[in-house]
């Protein structure tokens, strides 16, 4: 509503002279009920004292009607002033301009048979499924990665350790263990859109740097962030996760911004790869797996290479895999992590940043101060549930990810599978995993009932971890809160000397979790003894079955690829 603002002086006086003349001219009044006044009211003294108690209420009252039109006028003029004030403002604060959304493919179809949103493990393993049942079938992935499937666990181990001239020519001959490429297979493995279109035979398209905005469960159809519509007749939501970052560096200058990473991607992988090999100082603020696991590999590879480069962890609890390990053994790595050159800062947090000398400067809640070149935030994965309102599926509200039933399917024709399915686990409850034996194994179930399999997803999915010379594996549910037993063996004949160990986590008298140090394929064993409901009194006799001698087998490699990664040095 607009506001008419007067002087308020002009009001008063006008209002001023209106109520004098009335005074002093009754007679116009006549016909009025000021007439009908009391008697008292015509005495000569009466009448004088009565006229000066009306004059003074006039003025007050002029007064008054004065005082608020000047408080009026003054709140008005302030309101329109800091309202100008205001647009001045924000046109003086410079605006993020989102960018553009990407150009459509060349090609695109219009209705894909089989639709799987994401292009992680979890959308290779569906499509290899459904392409084994279906044998003609077309599988059309989108993903937001300009990238093909790969293997992200490589991207904060195994690569650190090849020589730099191996990076893109990298076989499994150079690998540590012997392992495969990151990437599953080859480009020429993959159609075109057109060629998948018209071939007969069916296949899989992978469709990169597009990201669906929108999927609509009832119409069966998506929509894509370029402006093209596909309809589908089965859907795989495999959107996994995206990493965490600390509200500080969120709101942190821009200055501090262009140094922080947080670690996912290939591309992640070739900034930080080519940064290394500069800095002279890296923080890692995070002291889980992927923490843990960078920032050994950082400072092992600055070693090797003698750069000077020096690493420092931070994170909140008492030590490595603090959440995950019980305190002994903890403790234990932390020393081995020190032990390999990285400063661990443990049971502190990060209070203050700010940009000084082209460093970024972080202050610690025990007011120590460290100065980096570069910071990598590790601090955990938020499920990709941004699709939940426009499809109407339902998140859990305590484990976050889509609520999917034992099929793994969230709707008629919609599954859900890999770090973004929270599932019911018969034996643990319900759960949601955050590893790659998880996304393997869960987008092999859904391509399998995409294709009419309806099978449960009972499988207890195991994880991984290598940590410089200390490897680690784990089935179940593996929590330092849990109550634990640990059992350790010193091993005199194994070349390093490693303490080998096997910790059983418990709720109560059933063991539900299984963890392994130093001791190789032992995770289904771990995985049948969970399965059979394992108990605390029969630990120590089981224990003696992790520490027995495994025959090595050789494996032969999973992929035949002739680049594992593009050359990181032109990029």
């Amino acid at each position: 509503m607009n506001r008419i603002v007067t002087c308020p002086l002009r009001g008063a006086c006008t209002f001023s002279r209106t109520f004098s003349t009335l005074l002093r001219k009754p007679n116009i009044c006549r016909n009025s009920k000021i007439q009908t006044l009391p008697n008292r009211w015509s005495s000569t003294r009466q009448g004088q004292m009565s006229e000066q108690a009306v004059y003074i209420t006039a003025v007050g009252v002029v007064v008054g009607f004065t005082a608020f039109g000047i408080i009026y006028t003054k709140n008005s003029w302030s309101d329109l002033s800091t309202k100008k004030g205001a647009v001045k403002v924000s046109r003086a604060v410079k605006v993020e301009v989102p960018p553009p959304p990407p150009p459509p493919p060349a090609f695109i179809t219009e209705h894909a048979q089989y639709l799987i949103i994401g292009a992680g493990t979890t959308a290779f393993t569906a499509y290899q499924e459904i392409k084994a049942r279906d044998p003609t079938a077309k599988v059309w992935i989108i993903g937001k990665e300009n990238y093909i499937p790969y293997s992200r666990p490589y991207l904060s181990k195994y690569l650190w350790y090849l020589a730099p001239e191996k990076i893109n020519t990298w076989t499994e001959q150079d690998h540590p263990v012997g392992a495969k490429s990151i990437f599953y297979e080859s480009e020429s493995y993959y159609f075109s859109g057109k060629e998948l279109a018209e071939n007969e035979n069916g296949g899989v398209c992978v469709i990169g740097g597009q990201k669906v905005t929108k999927l609509d469960a009832d119409k069966k159809k998506v929509y894509l962030e370029c402006g093209k519509e596909i309809s589908f007749g089965k859907c795989l939501i495999a959107t996994g996760g995206e990493p965490r970052n600390l509200p500080i560096f969120k709101e942190a200058p821009k200055e501090v911004k262009d140094r922080v990473t947080v670690f996912r991607t290939v591309d992640d992988f070739k900034k930080l790869y080519a940064l290394s090999k500069s800095a002279k100082s890296i923080a890692v603020i995070g002291g889980g797996f992927l923490g843990s696991e960078l920032a050994v590999s950082l400072q092992a590879r600055a070693n090797q290479e003698n750069s000077g480069l020096k690493v420092t962890q931070v994170f909140p609890e008492g030590g490595n895999l603090g959440l995950v390990l019980p305190q002994q053994l903890c403790l234990w790595l932390t020393s081995h992590i020190t032990s390999e050159g990285v400063q661990v800062l443990s049971e502190r947090t990060v209070s203050k940043v700010a940009y000084k000398d082209n460093k970024v400067v972080l202050n610690l809640s025990d007011d120590t101060e460290i100065n980096a070149d570069h910071v990598i935030v590790a601090v955990g994965l938020e499920p990709n549930v941004e699709l939940a309102e426009t499809a109407g599926l339902e998140v859990d509200d305590r484990l976050g990810g889509f609520l999917v039933n034992s099929e793994l399917e969230a709707r008629s024709n919609v599954w859900v599978a890999g770090d973004a399915a929270c599932f019911y686990d018969r034996r643990l409850g319900r759960r949601r995993i955050e590893h790659y034996d998880n996304a393997e194994q869960s987008g092999r179930v859904a391509g399998q009932n995409m294709t009419g399999g309806g099978l449960a997803y009972t499988y207890q999915s195991t994880f991984w971890s290598d940590i410089g010379d200390v490897s680690m594996e784990a089935v179940g549910l593996a929590d330092s809160k849990l109550e634990t037993t640990t059992i350790s063996e010193l091993v005199k004949d194994v070349e390093d000397g490693s303490n080998r160990k096997v910790v059983f986590y418990r709720k109560g008298e059933d063991v539900v979790g299984i963890l392994t140090m130093n001791i190789k394929r032992k995770t289904e064993l771990g995985r049948r003894y969970i399965d059979k409901g394992l108990k605390e009194k029969d630990i120590g006799e089981v224990a003696k079955q992790f520490f027995a001698k495994v025959e090595e087998k050789t494996e032969e490699p999973e992929s035949n690829i002739e680049s594992a990664i593009e050359n990181v040095s032109q990029k």
